[in-house]
């Protein structure tokens, strides 16, 4: 259980770390989050992309379900977006729907077979389910 929570901790960390080097002086989560949403505004039927960055953002701030509506909406715009099954992974695994989150991290990996961080997201889905 401890080895469960510490590796979930230690992606949230890495996504709030990618964020805050990343955040064009956006100073929160909540900022970059206003950010992104203008974004997508302006690209509202393309730019799975934005959508990816929207659900990252979104778990950082632990709102898995509203991260799980971005990372479809970035599927429903690139089917093939590798991120965007990788992102759903880790909003389904925030809200403890193991089984979902590994077939999300599956597709993943059949879309970009070998990626590293997708592997190690897929061990920790395993080792929540027990497996």
């Amino acid at each position: 259980m401890v080895t469960k929570k510490l590796t979930f901790i230690v992606f949230g960390v890495l996504v709030i770390l990618s964020f805050v080097l990343t955040s064009a002086g956006a100073e929160t989560l909540e900022e970059r989050l206003a950010i992104n949403e203008q974004s997508i505004k302006q690209y509202p039927n393309s730019r799975a992309d934005l959508r990816v960055e929207k659900a990252e953002i979104l778990i950082g701030l632990k709102r898995y379900v509203e991260a799980l509506y971005a990372s479809d909406g970035a599927s429903y715009l690139d089917p093939d977006f590798a991120d965007a099954y990788s992102v759903k992974s880790r909003a389904l695994y925030g809200l403890q729907r193991y089984d979902h989150a590994l077939n999300a991290i599956n597709k993943a990996l059949e879309l970009r077979p070998g990626h590293e961080s997708d592997m190690l997201v897929r061990e920790t889905i395993l080792k929540a389910m027990g497996k």
